[in-house]
């Protein structure tokens, strides 16, 4: 459930946003869920077939079927979109939090453009990043995001 107390059903799936999270946290595993599995075609058949699709040539039946799937158009389900992380050191230390953001095309464009303004700028490192292995958790407060730890409150 989120803070907005909307109920969001998940699933495992590998996210690439969190290579960013795995390599600030110098954690050997992280597991990332979501809602967003195409809903042409069964999620099992999404969760097995990702892990292997870099494998497969573009004209692969695999391919051609997962460009083939087709969103319709429908109003946002949930007012803003929402991150969670737990994360778990081996000595049993925990620390949770969550990032809280707008429409998720949005906030995409928005952070595109805020990292072409700031690298035109000369800030950040020049090199192969993420945006918030570059810029960190202020790059989301400024295209409207919001975080907060355990027991901070937006």
């Amino acid at each position: 459930m989120t803070p907005d107390g909307d109920v969001v059903t998940t699933g495992l799936l590998p996210l690439g946003e969190l290579l960013a999270a795995q390599r600030a946290a110098g954690a050997p595993v992280i597991e990332s869920a979501a809602g967003e599995a195409p809903s042409g075609i069964p999620r099992i058949a999404v969760r097995r077939m990702l892990p292997f699709m870099h494998l497969a040539p573009r004209r692969h039946p695999a391919i051609r079927l997962l460009t083939g799937v087709r969103t319709p158009e429908r109003a946002a389900p949930r007012r803003h979109s929402w991150a969670h992380a737990l994360v778990e050191w081996p000595d049993g230390t925990t620390r949770e939090g969550r990032l809280r953001l707008g429409d998720a095309s949005a906030v995409t464009a928005s952070v595109a453009a805020e990292m072409a303004s700031r690298r035109a700028a000369g800030r950040g490192t020049p090199g192969a990043y993420t945006p918030a292995e570059l810029f960190g958790a202020e790059l989301a407060e400024s295209c409207d995001g919001a975080h907060s730890l355990a027991n901070e409150h937006f």
